[in-house]
């Protein structure tokens, strides 16, 4: 059997405090959440909240537009922001499963969206503090490792005219925070991170191979719901196995045949993805088009600010194995970011986890022995506690800052009430109207931003433009802008329209503050749906 490794309590000694996680859980969850409740109830009877923010809206209705292929039955999903004809064949079963939970509710597919955004997060919280218990002894520690793990970012609000890329302003996959308030999918990365990693520590400890079983069955689910984690998850543990092996507290078979399980549980979603980029090019179109590089190493220090610093002596309170583990998640971590990749940044995912748990225990270390020496008192008495909790406040406080910029950009974003925050209610009644009543297939012509929309809420396929879904995006967002800048009629517009296949024109104040184009003068166009706001055409071939 293996030698265990040292855990500084077991999970069930945190039982006895989880209503009031539960109840921290749900404050939190409430917290981050102010501003997006001040969006949806400011829409005014004219107006509807489309349900993005400031930060990475670019991706909530490419979700939304899964969700939707799987409300409407669809078990594979095709590419609805390129025109392009392609076989339905990614599978995606996070957002399948939304789908069908928006088909059986009736609610609409934001609503579920932010509602599994909720649930997760509270889900998130419970499971991230019992995962503490693994390396921190004390309460106290535990619940400041939660406190980081929830609101702590960087220095983004205080550097970030000198350090335009500080990854706390930007970055879900490295602040918990930025995850909670836009990203059910960055939610459920998490947790399953903490589901596989609590279970490979077990297997460690001296735990049955069951640990390693339960470990690889989470994985293969995370695969096939984020790929990019796989690389992570693979690459941690196998940092891990080899440190133990160095530190020869672990025997190499038994270490082996845990990383090697693993790797076979992650082979079905990898083959299956690679399976499909080399049939379809319409998805290798999509990876080569979705480039997010990593950040420079000031952007990088400046967001993980001082929790980086207080990690660093983090281990000290820990065993040096558990520790050890944690270092070097992050250190693997950092080495994948900077992999001569296009999606470095995805290899970020869950970084937060051990930075937040060794800042906990680096607090304790740097903190405490300054109090000591401040009160001239060795034991916990009120001063010392108050001064300790006052510390911890003030230095939150200072992390939060980022955060909270961000939910002011919000709130002062929603005060506008216009697009791309708020739809009004004829335009929304336009994107309606083709969910009604055309086919999934039928391509939808449109302006870029009002086609953005399109795909998530009525399922159709737009012609453009979505900045790595759309093949040749920038191609055919030149085409949009030639097409409206046309005077009517125009018959090369009408060629255009039919050579690419189009079934609706979606004419807006959009599409009209284009150009001179003027659907109404055009014979091959029939008006099919009109509100003040908005004309949909249908082509006439």
């Amino acid at each position: 059997m293996m030698n265990p490794v040292h855990a500084a309590e077991t999970p069930a000694g945190v039982r006895g405090d989880l209503l009031f996680i539960l109840g921290i859980a749900l404050l939190s969850v409430v917290a981050v959440n102010a501003a997006w409740m001040y969006g949806w109830t400011a829409a005014g009877e004219d107006s509807v909240f489309a349900g993005v923010h400031t930060r990475n809206a670019g991706d909530t209705y490419t979700y939304l537009a899964w969700m939707q292929q799987g409300r409407e039955g669809h078990v594979l999903f095709r590419q609805l922001y390129t025109s392009e004809d392609h076989p339905a064949l990614f599978f995606q079963p996070f957002f399948l499963l939304l789908g069908w939970i928006g088909s059986l509710s009736g609610l609409s597919n934001i609503a579920v969206f932010h509602g599994a955004r909720i649930l997760l997060g509270l889900i998130l919280i419970p499971i991230f503090y019992r995962f503490t218990a693994l390396f921190l002894r004390e309460k106290m520690e535990r619940r400041m490792a939660l406190a980081f793990f929830l609101f702590a970012s960087g220095w983004g609000w205080l550097l970030g005219s000198m350090v335009p890329d500080s990854i706390d302003r930007h970055l879900p996959e490295a602040v918990t925070f930025l995850s909670l308030l836009e990203s059910p999918l960055n939610l459920m990365s998490l947790i399953f991170f903490l589901l596989i990693f609590s279970r490979l520590i077990r297997y460690w400890q001296g735990a049955g191979f069951r640990q390693v079983f339960y470990a690889g069955v989470f994985l293969l689910i995370l695969g096939f719901i984020h790929q990019y984690d796989v690389v992570t998850v693979l690459g941690v543990a196998g940092a891990a196995s080899l440190l133990f092996l160095i530190l020869r507290q672990k025997d190499f078979a038994a270490l082996s045949r845990g990383w090697l399980t693993l790797f076979l549980f992650a082979l079905p979603p990898v083959l299956y993805t690679l399976a499909v980029l080399l049939q379809v090019e319409v998805f290798r179109s999509w990876l080569r088009g979705n480039i997010l590089p990593p950040p420079t190493p000031a952007g990088l220090l400046c967001g993980l600010g001082p929790l980086l610093l207080l990690a660093l002596p983090g281990g000290r309170r820990m065993a040096r194995h558990t520790a050890g583990f944690l270092y070097v998640w992050i250190v693997t971590s950092l080495l994948l970011l900077y992999l001569p990749v296009q999606v470095g940044r995805k290899f970020m995912e869950g970084i937060h986890i051990p930075l937040a748990i060794l800042a906990a225990g680096g607090f304790h270390v740097v903190v405490l022995p300054i109090l000591d020496r401040w009160t001239g008192a060795e034991n916990r008495n009120r001063l010392r506690m108050t001064a300790y909790l006052l510390f911890f406040l003030v230095l939150l406080l200072s992390t939060f800052m980022t955060n909270l910029g961000i939910l002011v950009a919000d709130l002062n974003a929603f005060r506008q009430g216009k697009l791309p925050y708020y739809f009004s209610r004829c335009l929304y009644e336009g994107f309606t109207w083709l969910e009604e009543n055309a086919s999934s297939t039928d391509i939808v012509f449109s302006a870029s931003s009002t086609g953005y929309f399109i795909p998530g809420i009525s399922g159709n396929v737009v012609y453009c433009c979505h900045r790595d879904q759309t093949v040749d995006m920038e191609k055919k967002k030149g085409n949009v802008y030639r097409f409206f800048r046309e005077k009517s009629p125009c018959a090369e517009c009408m060629d255009f329209i039919k050579e690419n296949h189009i079934q609706y024109l979606f004419y807006s104040f959009k599409e009209k503050s284009l150009g001179r184009f003027d659907p109404r003068l055009e014979t091959h166009l029939e008006p099919v749906f009109t509100n003040p706001c908005v004309t949909i055409y249908r082509v006439l071939y």
